[in-house]
């Protein structure tokens, strides 16, 4: 047996293309789609997990997804 034939193939270095960030919120400020930007020029998705934020506060959500609604998903918690 062949260690090295076994073992598996190197994975790409990490670039905007293959790498996904997650943001965890709870009531988060109006800030939040500002904050969206620069995380998005260093990733290519991004994750919302809005754990069970307020009616003010999920607007706020709702306006960071509608900058990239095609690189940004929602999940309510």
């Amino acid at each position: 047996m062949n260690a090295l034939a076994d073992a598996p193939a190197p994975l790409p270095p990490p670039d905007r293309g293959n790498v996904l960030a997650v943001v965890v919120t709870h009531h988060p400020d109006r800030h939040l789609a500002d904050r969206m930007g620069p995380l998005l020029r260093q990733v290519g998705r991004v994750v919302i997990v809005d754990n069970a934020s307020n009616h003010d506060a999920r607007r706020n959500v709702a306006g960071a997804v509608s900058l990239a609604p095609d690189r940004i998903a929602l999940i309510e918690n």
